[in-house]
């Protein structure tokens, strides 16, 4: 633990000597938002504000716009100040009053940059970006880095995965802006939306690039109740806790499709549900909702507690 705090300190001090800003007024993300009850699909728009001064330095004021419903992800119910210099990007983490890093872009293969879970955490001491390799992707005739990296919690010094993503030059993380989600894996969920994107981004530099996950940045699907699934389509899953693998029980419903999400909302399982029966025996210790289809139609969602032992201490 006292190397990773050593490294955060080394990108503390360095805020002093860097001068590009990658978070420019106006800059926008729009990502998607499923509720997983509800099966409503929706979006969350993220645009950068003018300057505020935090701790003696220019920082910039998040707008946090939910488009549809109400919103109690509890992240996102307080306030998120950022600042670039150079090619690190820092976010303010107000429960422990200091800017830590959220984004390192210069960083290449085996680059690595740590911050401290706000809202105190139950377990974990930090969290840590590792940059497993490099790629490129051009945007609008733009040529970007692109880090594939993966997340690991820290516990007593001991790393764990909790999954793996890209960070995009200029754009960041492809599933969320704010990694600070995963501060919430011991318990405080925003299990409300899950976030499942990045659908739209727009800068000076950039221009609009869309991911053309749907047709628009501002799409919207408010399932009708005529898909809630009747007494006749009740599914059984079980065990629940479960260990190594969970059984699907429906008298009715075949060809059944299953979707597996973290407590943040990442999809960590997809697939054909194969002999009524899902194997999660690599799964972390934790909560997970799973998501049921027939004929594309959601027909079943519900929460599922995964105590491995493989994971336990």
């Amino acid at each position: 633990m006292k190397k990773i705090l050593l490294i955060f300190g080394i990108l503390t001090i360095s805020i002093y000597s860097y001068s590009q800003d990658y978070m420019q007024t106006g800059t926008t993300w729009h990502f998607n938002k499923l509720d997983p009850f509800s099966n409503d699909t929706t979006y969350y728009k993220i645009v950068v504000g003018n300057d505020t001064l935090i701790n003696g330095y220019a920082c910039k004021y998040l707008n946090y716009e939910a488009n549809y419903g109400s919103d109690q992800c509890s992240v996102w119910l307080q306030s998120y100040y950022v600042m670039s210099q150079d090619s690190i990007v820092y976010f303010y983490n107000s429960t422990f009053n200091e800017l830590q890093p959220l984004y390192n872009f210069g960083g290449n293969t085996g680059s690595s940059w740590y911050f401290r879970p706000t809202g105190g955490s139950c377990w974990i001491d930090s969290i840590g970006i590792y940059v497993d390799s490099i790629s490129t992707q051009n945007i609008n005739g733009i040529d970007l880095k692109v880090q594939n990296v993966s997340y690991n919690s820290y516990s007593s010094g001991q790393p764990s995965l909790l999954y793996n993503s890209q960070i995009i030059e200029r754009i960041g993380d492809i599933n969320t802006l704010f990694n600070v989600y995963l501060m919430n894996v011991c318990g405080n969920h925003c299990e409300d939306y899950y976030q499942k994107g990045l659908r739209c981004f727009e800068d000076s530099i950039i221009g609009l690039y869309s991911t053309m996950m749907y047709e628009n940045c501002t799409y919207l699907s408010i399932v009708n109740v005529s898909n809630i699934p009747t007494e006749e389509t009740i599914i059984s899953i079980y065990p629940n806790p479960s260990k190594d693998e969970i059984f699907i029980n429906s008298t009715v419903l075949e060809n059944l499709i299953f979707e597996i999400y973290n407590s943040i909302g990442v999809l960590i399982k997809s697939g054909m549900v194969d002999n009524k029966r899902i194997s999660v025996g690599n799964f972390q210790n934790g909560l997970y909702v799973i998501r049921l289809f027939s004929k594309g139609i959601l027909v079943e969602t519900k929460k599922l507690t995964v105590v491995n032992t493989l994971y336990s201490k």
